[in-house]
C-alpha cells in the first residue's frame, strides 16, 4: 500500500502543505501576508491602502488575495468595536519564515553557480 509520506518522498518535497501553498498563492496573497507581519492587524480598508501604496497590488487584486489567504486559514478576521480586523495566524507565520528561508536558499544556489 502506498502512503502519503511515501509520494511525497518520491516527489522530493519537504514540507508538502507549504510547497502546496507557495504553487497557488500569487504575489499579491504574499504582499497581504508581509503587510500584516509588518504593520499588525488592520482592518480591509486600511489594508488596501497599505498594500496598493507599499507592494502596488491592484485594487482588484486585494479582494481575491485577502479571500485566498483566509481559505487557508493564514489570516483570520477578529472583530474589534464596530468592524473586523484581519491578522496573521500561526501558519501564516510559519508559511512566510518557510518562503524566506527557500527564497535565501535559491539566492546562494545561484550565487554559487556563477
Amino acid at each position: 500500500m502506498v502512503t502519503t509520506e511515501k509520494l511525497i518522498a518520491k516527489m522530493g518535497r519537504t514540507d508538502p502543505d507549504f510547497e502546496y501553498l507557495l504553487m497557488r498563492l500569487g504575489e499579491e496573497a504574499f504582499s497581504v501576508l508581509f503587510c500584516l507581519k509588518e504593520l499588525g492587524p488592520l482592518d480591509r480598508r486600511r489594508l488596501a491602502d497599505k498594500t496598493a501604496t507599499i507592494f502596488n497590488v491592484a485594487p482588484l487584486d486585494f479582494p481575491n488575495a485577502v479571500h485566498k489567504c483566509k481559505a487557508y486559514g493564514l489570516v483570520e478576521p477578529m472583530r474589534r468595536k464596530t468592524g473586523y480586523w484581519l491578522d496573521l495566524t500561526k501558519k501564516g507565520l510559519l508559511l512566510l519564515e518557510y518562503h524566506q528561508i527557500r527564497l535565501s536558499s535559491a539566492l546562494k544556489q545561484k550565487a554559487l553557480e556563477k
